[in-house]
């Protein structure tokens, strides 16, 4: 949301390289994104390679082109005369953020939430090559029931996978609709 704010209303230098840069994860294969994490990330100071935390940063960077779009949409429907009345009124950045952009991109967040931890949970592309030769993700061990012909583990599977995509995403309904409700203009 801030990088789709900046790109948009903060209008920096370098803007049509940066939006290039964001857009390059859905230009090129998944497989050179694996190759490229394991290389980059395969020694200190940054050894990631086998860590969840390599598997989370490729699923945000993967999902951020979509995301940058759809904050960057919705940000033109919020007003720019908004931001000028808080900044006339004597508020600074953090305040134009905090009372004008955030709010106004909240439906941009659940939609990009929804969508990002939806793929993310189905992925298998370019997880392939960060994950641990000795662990397994869930879709992994789905597409291995499927191939054996084990459909009631398969079956299990899916259905967990959507147990708690729908658990997470509800959640993040919940939160970001009790956080509207309490907000008095």
């Amino acid at each position: 949301m801030l990088f789709a704010y900046y790109m948009e209303r903060r209008q920096i230098p370098g803007r049509n390289f940066f939006d290039c840069l964001v857009t390059l994860p859905y230009m090129l294969p998944g497989t050179c994104f694996g190759i490229g994490y394991i290389l980059a990330f395969n020694s200190p100071p940054l050894k990631l390679t086998g860590t969840a935390l390599i598997v989370i940063s490729n699923m945000l960077f993967k999902q951020l082109p979509t995301a940058t779009k759809i904050c960057s949409a919705t940000l033109t429907q919020v007003p720019r005369a908004q931001e000028k009345a808080v900044r006339d009124l004597g508020g600074g950045q953090l305040s134009v953020l905090r009372t004008v952009i955030l709010p106004g991109l909240k439906p941009a967040f659940l939609s990009c939430f929804v969508y990002n931890f939806s793929s993310s949970m189905t992925t298998a592309g370019v997880i392939l090559f960060l994950i641990d030769p000795g662990r397994k993700l869930a879709v992994f061990k789905l597409f291995d029931a499927v191939y054996t012909g084990d459909y009631a583990l398969a079956s299990l599977i899916a259905t967990s996978i959507i147990l708690v995509v729908l658990a997470v995403e509800g959640m993040a309904y919940l939160i970001t609709w009790k956080a509207g409700k309490r907000r008095v203009s």
